[in-house]
């Protein structure tokens, strides 16, 4: 079914006006005070006595006021002495009239309703346990009004709330959760005492597991992080996955920049595909909807809770595209009880940013002391106050004023506002639960936007006692004007900002970027563009409408026998343009002298129809919960792409005006089917030791008919030690756990058999064969995986411990290598390779301090894995994760994935100069280039990531934070590399001899001696077992005397005069001078040693801190609202960096590629904002 964009673009504004609409008058009907036209009127009131019947009735003959009220307030019976206003507003009068009378008013149409303030009820009650002790500090709730609060050091409560039906449930740790429905009366005491069951070390906490599937956690033998929504919004999140960051261990989530735009990359228990393909699953409400990219289009606060399956015994029952692990949201349900709820949540985070990259500021553009204003390079070009003809002087020679605000003009503060509705409902037959989303954000990049609409429904039939429906259905709509990647090719984002010189003021830019309309740019020079021109001009826009959606029922056939069928489809409808304008300037054949455009029409389609159906039973000590089920997935998959370069018309983006000879076009479809059987059986003994064993077989249209049918078991076994002997008091739970498990992966469509490309030259048509070869012989992918572990839960859940250590090999991976041209083709798809993935995962929970108004609780985590690349076949032993300018990413067999290699100078290797670099004639390093002889210079993944979050509350004030601690690890930076060849930093801050301005040692060292400078340099290990230059930009620097200027420089070593003998090069007489600049420019230099710009990737962040304030009960039913919360927080915070060079390593990202960062130079930022809960 094709979805009409534009009508349910249509349909989902009008639902958001109408929906606020709703809230606004339900809101207005039942406020106490709220003004209108009515109230405002001014009146004057005299009498001596008089009850308030016939002042209301003098009103309305007087002043036309119409009231409306019963007779059984008995306003005769409210009599008043002296009364006078005089022009006074009615409001003010009837608040003074009724004040302390428990009567109220509010204005619809015209007519000023009376009624009688309801008087409140209250609650109480007591919290034990099974003997019979208090439970201090146990955590109550009345669902249906988010309202929290607690018992006191007796272990009683008490509440008052308005009269109605509530849900209370009561939560403490090491006991069961437990829920009762109460209904309150006018003045009416009702008692909801409990007696918890005890549960110890939260042995009840149910958790979501396979097949959406609700799991007592003790029963698992196998770990399952979990998240649960309360504290994912602690601070208003963009996308899910900022929520989650460092809050679970095992799950790595990296986020490419700071910015609208950036891409979000997780990985759970770390990377082990060796074709890149280490992507987990998402799940929605039990339905498969796709990988990470949907979680930034789901609200976050429409989140109950987020699980993460991480092992292969937790996700196998998922199928082939559980292999990576498993990410499972569940959203938010309706009210239990009767009636209707509304929240309204709404945020402003304003993005600052406040760290940049340090510029030189003391050198312009230009080499050997000449200005060029061309040049991009800042070396030795003049300095400030010098004079010269340059942009801006209107063609006189000017002395030249330098600007030092670049960045700080360029960078904006960026805003996000958030804002989301959600109504709840209830009744005897259902409930439902309708969410609205809006989401308005402008990035620190100038012209950066992305807007959101966003709509989740989630409703609940009894058809009858024993059979229900159940549908969830959640849509959005994000898009943007202006949504430039990163990264493109040549065409960096943040390119032509960095090219700006010190002396041009980049305001004088910005105003009018155009010479001439939609023709050509005004710019400093050629060979990058203004930045505001690229801000504004250069567009990537896109509009996605993303749906998914199920329909669910259940049928209680017997009371230990329930069957499931359900029907879930979900799809996704994105249009991209990307506009170049007339006069493009960009970077490495980037430029677009007459500007291009490009369209794209992309739509992926997935339906699943899944039957499920179960049994429990209890004989004696013992459980059995057998399962089998089935399911049918469908894709569908269509692109159809367009444009070219040079337009016809400037300023006129259609397909129409791109030149004929430049048009393009490609189209493509996609299908793929996969059946599957499963089933699974769960025993238990006593209530103590549990086994799961499951079993699915999958039938993959993607694979050879031979070798389409993979089956994969699971077993895993929980024992509670503590249940099982006599353990002391203090000890509130020891358990093991363990599983084993297999997986199986397929593969992308069309890989078993050639497909044929269409091609054109005028009027005639060619088809060709792919460039790689069909494998009709592919086989599945087969994971095989343990994991052990074990809880601990001590002082009845205050302290508690769980650590799990997991190895897997994934074998038969299926990846591209090349293959000899002689074949017809290039390359083939194979199955290669088995990868070892192994690691430990810790987690801490401390709850020092629990009162009634007074909690501070701790969680922190530890994760630690590897992955080793055991074997590949035959004739291939190493495979390649990206790189590239003397930098890259191999693994070896043996070695382990995420292993970084550098170009490096050769070294002399044996005899008198054993060890010192070897140069060419020109006196330029000589660079081992064979890739296969790279020395292994550091691994981007890194050595251990330990999360931390705590929490302090007290009454009703509560204060958060928590933080990401990533140790070890490297990652180059090309920006760094770029940024000094170009001289525009004074230092890339990384070894020895880093700084651009100056060598370790010059022409001024030793008085100008340069044989003692020779003796220095030839006796001094220092400089022969690290890479250095000697000179500098000028003479003041310690530049030698070169080619008629000050700028000589040299590098330390020996020339090879291939005949067994060298000539040294250590700054006497007759050494090998070249310009300063070459010593990091083109070959023989540093441009060409990645090591030199390679960082340790350590940090440590503040993911998040807040500080929340929820209202007294009182004040906030005031205004007419069950719970009010006011929150300040701010997130992703950079407190340290090893590599400190003002670049998150973190984003370390180039196109996908981890461990190499290019461009990712946006300022480090500080999101601060403000939010407000209501809850009505």
């Amino acid at each position: 079914m094709k979805l009409n964009i534009p009508l349910l673009q249509k349909i989902m504004r009008l639902t958001w006006i109408t929906t606020i609409i709703i809230i606004s008058a339900t809101h207005f009907l039942t406020a106490e005070n709220l003004k209108g036209q009515v109230l405002e009127q001014r009146i004057d009131l005299s009498y001596r006595s008089a009850n308030a019947k016939t002042i209301l009735k003098d009103l309305r003959e007087r002043v036309g006021i119409n009231f409306a009220y019963t007779n059984h307030l008995d306003l005769e019976k409210i009599t008043f002495t002296d009364v006078y206003f005089k022009d006074q507003s009615l409001e003010y009068v009837l608040k003074t009239l009724f004040r302390g009378r428990q009567i109220a008013f509010s204005e619809q149409s015209g007519t000023i309703s009376l009624y009688a303030i309801q008087r409140p009820g209250r609650i109480i009650g007591t919290i034990t346990d099974e003997k019979g002790e208090i439970l201090a500090g146990a955590s109550l709730k009345i669902v249906e009004l988010d309202r929290h609060f607690g018992t006191d050091n007796e272990g009683a409560f008490s509440v008052n709330v308005q009269p109605g039906r509530y849900t209370v449930e009561v939560n403490y740790i090491s006991y069961r959760t437990a829920r009762k429905t109460v209904s309150v009366t006018a003045d009416g005491l009702v008692d909801a005492s409990f007696v918890l069951r005890s549960e110890e070390g939260a042995l009840g906490e149910v958790v979501v597991t396979a097949l959406g599937i609700g799991r007592a956690k003790k029963q698992l033998g196998y770990a399952v992080g979990e998240v649960p929504g309360e504290t994912i919004n602690m601070v208003p999140q963009e996308n899910v996955l900022g929520g989650l960051s460092g809050k679970i261990s095992g799950v790595d989530i990296r986020r490419s920049g700071n910015d609208l735009n950036a891409e979000t990359y997780v990985y759970v228990r770390g990377r082990t595909s060796l074709a890149g393909n280490d992507e987990p699953l998402v799940v929605v409400d039990g339905v498969p909807v796709g990988g990470t990219a949907v979680m930034a289009d789901i609200s976050a606060m429409n989140i109950e809770k987020v699980s993460v399956l991480k092992g292969a015994s937790a996700a196998a029952l998922y199928g082939s595209r559980a292999g990576n692990g498993v990410i499972l949201i569940t959203t938010k349900s309706g009210r239990t009880a009767k009636g209707l709820g509304i929240s309204v949540n709404t945020n402003v985070t304003p993005s600052i940013p406040y760290r940049y990259i340090e510029l030189q500021n003391k050198f312009t553009n230009g080499r050997r002391g000449v200005f060029n204003e061309a040049d991009g390079g800042r070396w030795f070009g003049p300095e400030e106050g010098t004079p010269a003809i340059h942009f801006g002087s209107d063609g006189e020679e000017k002395p030249m004023q330098f600007y030092d605000n670049a960045l700080r003009d360029y960078f904006q503060t960026g805003v996000t506002t958030i804002n989301d509705i959600g109504v709840t409902g209830g009744y005897d037959k259902g409930s439902f639960q309708l969410s609205l989303s809006q989401m308005d954000g402008k990035g620190i990049f100038p012209g950066m936007e992305l807007k959101r609409l966003g709509l989740g429904l989630t409703a609940v039939y009894k058809v009858t006692n024993k059979v229900s429906l159940t549908t969830n259905v959640n849509v959005s709509n994000p898009k943007s004007d202006n949504y430039t990647e990163i990264n493109d090719g040549g065409d960096d984002l943040y390119y032509d900002v960095y090219n700006t010189p010190p002396h041009v003021d980049i305001n004088d830019l910005k105003d009018d970027y155009w010479a001439t309309k939609n023709v050509q740019q005004r710019k400093v020079t050629d060979g990058y563009s203004n930045p505001w021109f690229s801000a504004y001009e250069r567009k990537r826009k896109f509009d996605n409408v993303r749906g998914f959606g199920n329909l669910r029922l259940d049928w209680e056939i017997a009371p230990s026998w329930k069957t499931m069928l359900r029907a879930a489809y979900s799809s996704t409808d994105n249009k991209e343009e990307i506009l170049k304008p007339w006069s493009f300037d960009g970077f490495s054949g980037a430029s677009r002298p007459k500007g291009s455009y490009h369209i794209s029409n992309k739509q992926e389609r997935e339906s699943n129809v899944d039957f499920l159906t179960s049994y429990d039973k209890k004989v004696g000590d013992f459980t059995f919960a057998p399962a089998i089920g089935a399911n049918i997935m469908y894709q569908d998959r269509s692109a159809l792409a367009a444009g070219g370069n040079d337009l016809a018309l400037p300023g006129l983006y259609t397909l129409a005006n791109v030149m004929r000879g430049g048009l393009e076009y490609e189209s493509g479809r996609y299908e793929k089917r996969v059946y599957s059987v499963y089933g699974m059986a769960s025993l238990g003994y006593k209530n103590s030791v549990f086994v799961d064993l499951t079993a699915r077989n999958d039938w993959s249209s993607t694979l050879p008919k031979e070798n389409r049918s993979y089956f994969y078991p699971s077993i895993s076994t929980s024992v509670l030690l503590s249940e099982m002997v006599d353990v002391p008091e203090w000890v509130s739970m020891l358990k093991l756990r363990g599983g084993w498990a297999k997986v199986g992966k397929d593969t992308d469509p069309y890989l078993i058999q050639p497909t044929l490309t269409q091609g054109y030259w005028g009027d005639a048509y060619s088809y060709s064969l792919p460039s790689s070869m069909p494998n009709s012989s592919l086989k599945p992918e087969i994971a095989t995986s343990y994991e052990l572990g074990t809880d601990l839960s001590f002082f009845k859940g205050r302290v508690g411990l769980d650590a799990t250590y997991y190895k897997a090999q994934n074998k038969n991976q299926i990846l591209n290598v090349g293959i000899s041209p002689m074949t017809g083709y290039t390359s083939t798809t194979i199955n290669a390779g088995n990868v070892e993935n192994s690691g430990i995962e810790l987690g801490l929970l401390l709850v020092p301090v629990k009162k009634k108004e007074l909690e501070w609780n701790m969680r922190m985590n530890f994760t630690k894995e590897r992955s080793r690349l055991v074997e590949l076949v035959d004739g291939i032993d190493r495979v390649s994760f990206g790189g590239g300018s003397g930098q890259y990413a191999f693994t070896d067999v043996g070695g382990v994935i995420g292993d970084l290699y550098s170009f490096d100078v050769m070294k002399v290797e044996e005899g008198e100069y054993k060890g010192w670099n070897l140069l060419d004639a020109n006196g330029r390093w000589k660079i081992q280039e064979d890739l296969s002889k790279l020395p292994k210079v550091g691994r981007f993944t890194n050595d251990f990531a330990i999360g931390l979050t705590t929490m302090f509350t007290y009454k009703k004030l509560s204060l958060s934070a928590s933080f990401d601690w990533r140790q070890g690890g490297q990652f180059f930076s090309e920006s760094m590399k770029r940024l000094a060849r170009d001289g525009k930093v004074e230092d890339w801050k990384n070894g020895y001899s880093s700084s651009t301005f100056a060598g370790v040692l010059g022409a001024n060292s030793f008085n100008g001696d340069r044989d003692q400078l020779a003796n220095e340099i030839k006796n001094n290990a220092d400089y022969r077992d690290h890479n250095v230059w000697i000179g500098g930009r000028n003479g003041e620097l310690g530049g030698f005397p070169f080619n008629g200027g000050e700028n000589g420089a040299f590098f330390p070593g020996v020339i090879d005069n291939g005949n067994g003998t060298y000539t040294e090069n250590f700054g006497a007489e007759g050494t090998k001078m070249f310009d300063a600049y070459r010593f990091i420019e083109s070959s023989g230099s540093f441009w060409r040693t990645g090591y030199a710009f390679m960082y340790d990737a350590s940090f440590v962040k503040m993911r998040d801190i807040t500080l929340t304030y929820q209202l007294p009960d009182r004040l906030a039913h005031s205004m007419a609202s069950q719970k009010i919360s006011l929150s300040l927080y701010a997130k992703n915070v950079i407190l340290w960096t090893k590599a400190g060079i003002n670049i998150d390593p973190e984003s370390a990202y180039n196109e996908g590629q981890q461990g190499f960062e290019k461009w990712n130079t946006a300022p480090w930022t500080i999101p601060v904002g403000f939010n407000l809960n209501i809850t009505f």
